[in-house]
């Protein structure tokens, strides 16, 4: 935890407030409203960055590991789509603003998932796959392998292949090693 915490907090010394940040635990076993353990994807100024760290160097490991949970949260908060409480990322936040914005989501774990999560199925297992993102020569094509559903790498590729944003205009640019025109 301690490594992690340094490396982040060398890692986003040089923000300005030309990006934005926000912070929320994997855990909802540590998230609580009165730790702050939680920011809105804001301007990384000279309120937003003091926060961050504060919240950054709060943190505390406990428990468990939901990593899939957590990152469809994540997934679910580009969308717009999140529901139900208590949640670390603030269900009337919007982190997206442009059509054009890129996003960038840091998990970091102690270790291997453990939480009771379904619903995304395997994202990566057809060399059929007609949209371009699911290949063998990118290393995304699990290789249909038994039991290889629902996993971390799923959830991930849900979300690229996914249009979030699809009342915004399609406006990332596309090339030879990202086909995705959308986010």
């Amino acid at each position: 935890m301690q490594s992690m915490k340094t490396g982040a907090g060398l890692a986003f010394q040089l923000l300005d407030d030309k990006y934005r940040v926000g912070f929320a635990t994997i855990n909802q076993n540590s998230y609580s409203s009165t730790t702050g353990l939680q920011l809105y994807v804001d301007t990384f100024d000279s309120t937003q960055k003091p926060a961050w760290y504060a919240a950054l160097y709060a943190a505390s490991p406990n428990n468990s590991t939901p990593l899939r949970s957590a990152l469809k949260r994540v997934g679910d908060y580009y969308k717009g789509v999140l529901s139900g409480a208590p949640d670390p990322i603030p269900t009337n936040a919007n982190g997206t603003q442009l059509a054009c914005q890129p996003m960038y989501t840091i998990l970091t774990t102690d270790g291997y998932w453990n939480d009771n999560f379904s619903g995304i199925g395997n994202q990566d297992n057809s060399l059929t796959d007609t949209s371009g993102y699911i290949s063998r020569e990118s290393g995304t094509y699990d290789g249909n392998v038994s039991g290889a559903s629902d996993t971390l790498a799923d959830v991930a590729m849900y979300y690229y292949k996914t249009d979030l944003r699809p009342s915004l205009a399609n406006q990332v640019a596309r090339s030879a090693t990202d086909p995705s025109i959308h986010q």
